[in-house]
């Protein structure tokens, strides 16, 4: 039988515990922005830090001095400080830290996710014959992104398209808006309030001036007739059907 050649106990120790990782960690950022790599652990002045992205060395502090990389590279707390972040800087970042004695310490790894950010939606409001549909109009998002919609700053939990259909007399005093998401961002639209349970809206005199407003519910665009008159000095004009 074929003896297998013995390893040193301390050249096994090395090879055990050459890197101690206590957790890993899906983390998600958004192209453009700037992203803190946690280390995982409480840093002392006298530890000795690296970090490893892809498995390649790209930082490296020993007894105070830094060999690799820059010493802003990495915060006080001796997270990974990246800027300006890009696709190809997505992927695994392990840390290693020694004690002043060369203890391996428990440290936390990294799994970065960069995705492209969402972009700031807005609302628009079409009137229906009892309802209100809100649409969220927010084009050329990244096809991760995610919807929700906002009633009076609370989340719509059923509320996961890009348009929302209610009664208009039930919500006319409500705020209604689009929240666009993925893992990495979040933007919300500006609130909207409608005006469809109004039963008036405005039209144009035969002068051409603003006035009030006929029953768009009750009465059809094409038989409206419309009257005028001035209703005081300054020519305000008021019209009705």
């Amino acid at each position: 039988m074929m003896e297998m050649a013995s390893v040193p106990g301390a050249v096994l120790l090395f090879l055990c515990c050459s890197a101690v990782i206590s957790e890993v960690c899906d983390q998600f950022a958004a192209t453009g922005q700037n992203f803190s790599v946690p280390l995982g652990y409480e840093l002392k002045s006298t530890d000795n830090l690296k970090w490893k992205f892809k498995g390649k060395l790209v930082f490296h502090k020993k007894s105070g001095i830094v060999t690799i990389g820059k010493e802003d590279d990495i915060n006080a707390n001796g997270s990974l400080q990246l800027t300006n972040l890009k696709t190809d800087q997505a992927g695994v970042y392990t840390p290693q830290v020694f004690d002043q004695t060369g203890r391996n310490q428990a440290t936390e790894e990294t799994i970065l996710y960069i995705l492209d950010p969402v972009k700031k939606p807005k609302v628009n409001a079409t009137c229906k014959d009892k309802t209100v549909v809100f649409t969220c109009v927010s084009n050329k998002q990244p096809n991760t992104a995610e919807y929700e919609w906002l009633l009076n700053g609370a989340t719509m939990k059923k509320e996961k398209g890009l348009s929302l259909e209610v009664y208009a007399t039930e919500t006319e005093a409500d705020r209604f808006a689009c929240k666009v998401f993925n893992k990495a961002s979040s933007e919300t639209s500006e609130y909207v309030i409608h005006t469809c349970s109004n039963p008036f809206t405005s039209v144009k005199c035969a002068q051409g001036e603003p006035a009030l407003i006929y029953e768009k519910h009750r009465v059809p665009v094409a038989n409206l007739s419309i009257r005028c008159s001035v209703a005081n000095a300054n020519r305000a004009l008021r019209c009705w059907a």
